[in-house]
């Protein structure tokens, strides 16, 4: 059982690599989301979901607990140059618990 537990996570980690889109990608292609799920005893779980803008910047990132109930949702905002200028993480309820806000010198 633990060896089975050990390849999932060596093979999740590796679908994780391969379907990740760069921000690149992601401003040629117009994806304006994506949506990473877990298939369980034929059950699908969500796991993570992002939200992009029309630059390929993630605006939203929402992380699910191991049942696909919503565990943290995090939001960005970028400046003019695309550098994140704020992040705010709130729980399942809305509460937030922790806000980021960043300032750049005049060399980025």
């Amino acid at each position: 059982m633990k060896k089975a537990v050990i390849l999932f996570s060596v093979l999740f980690f590796i679908s994780n690599l391969a379907f990740a889109q760069s921000k690149k990608e992601v401003k040629k292609n117009n994806i304006r989301s994506s949506m990473v799920v877990d298939l369980e005893n034929g059950k699908t779980l969500n796991n993570k979901k992002t939200v992009f803008d029309k630059n390929g910047e993630t605006l939203e990132e929402t992380d699910y607990d191991k049942d696909g109930a919503q565990k943290t949702f995090r939001k960005y905002k970028y400046n003019k140059d695309g550098d994140v200028t704020e992040e705010e993480v709130t729980d399942s309820k809305t509460n937030v618990v922790e806000k980021h806000t960043y300032k750049y010198i005049a060399l980025g």
